[in-house]
């Protein structure tokens, strides 16, 4: 048998058909998982940790490390994903009303509200007090990995739900972030941005195609 037939049969093949299963982000996300807690637990954290810490400087306006780039860098691309599934909905999907919005928008404010209320209350008066904003965001990845893992048995509702519910309450512990744990804001940098994000909206608006032009600014603001 010729060797890429070989492969296709029993490497590529099988390959395919596990990305195409839904249940494989649920899968993958719990092996990285448990993998990356066997070797934090192990003698090799130590040198886990520094890799991961491991500088390229390239700028100051880019990540200094690899941690930083997976969470600045890849992070982005995959709120990216979740966000076009959200905005699909929002236009003629589950979220297309006020009112089925605001089922989620107000389990996301009930999910930053309460837990960020028990951590304080039983904080108060502690040096541990203003980590009030350490319990608000809800981590995304997991809750769909979790609902992916019940493949078609979970609704098409729920999931769609649990998305929106997520986002905005991770919308909203970056802003609680922004406001109250930050030292200094540079103005400039955020009126750029908002420059930049208001010509891509007009020229969306405008419905003009989509070229080189939309990446390289997407860059840029993501830089800002």
């Amino acid at each position: 048998m010729p060797l890429h037939h070989y492969l296709k049969r029993n490497f590529l093949s099988p390959l395919l058909e596990f990305i195409h299963d839904s249940r494989a982000i649920g899968i993958i996300i719990l092996i990285c998982t448990t993998v990356s807690l066997l070797i934090s637990n192990s003698p090799l954290g130590t040198y886990f940790i520094s890799a991961l810490d491991t500088e390229i400087h390239i700028t100051n306006w880019l990540p200094h490390s690899i941690l930083h780039w997976i969470n600045d860098g890849l992070m982005t691309l995959f709120f990216f994903l979740a966000g076009m599934e959200i905005k699909r909905e929002l236009i003629q999907g589950e979220l297309s009303s006020i009112k089925k919005t605001m089922l989620p928008a107000m389990g996301a404010l009930g999910g930053m509200l309460v837990p960020a209320g028990i951590f304080y209350l039983f904080n108060y008066n502690s040096n541990f007090s203003e980590g009030w904003g350490i319990p608000m965001a809800t981590d995304i990845a997991f809750s769909l990995g979790v609902a992916s893992l019940l493949g078609k048995k979970v609704p098409l509702a729920l999931k769609i739900f649990l998305t929106a519910l997520a986002i905005i309450d991770d919308l909203g512990a970056i802003i609680a972030i922004a406001i109250f744990y930050t030292n200094t804001l540079k103005l400039t940098l955020l009126f750029a941005a908002l420059l930049l994000f208001s010509i891509m909206a007009v020229w969306t608006k405008l419905k003009k195609p989509f070229g080189w032009w939309n990446i390289i600014l997407g860059l840029l603001l993501w830089v800002l």
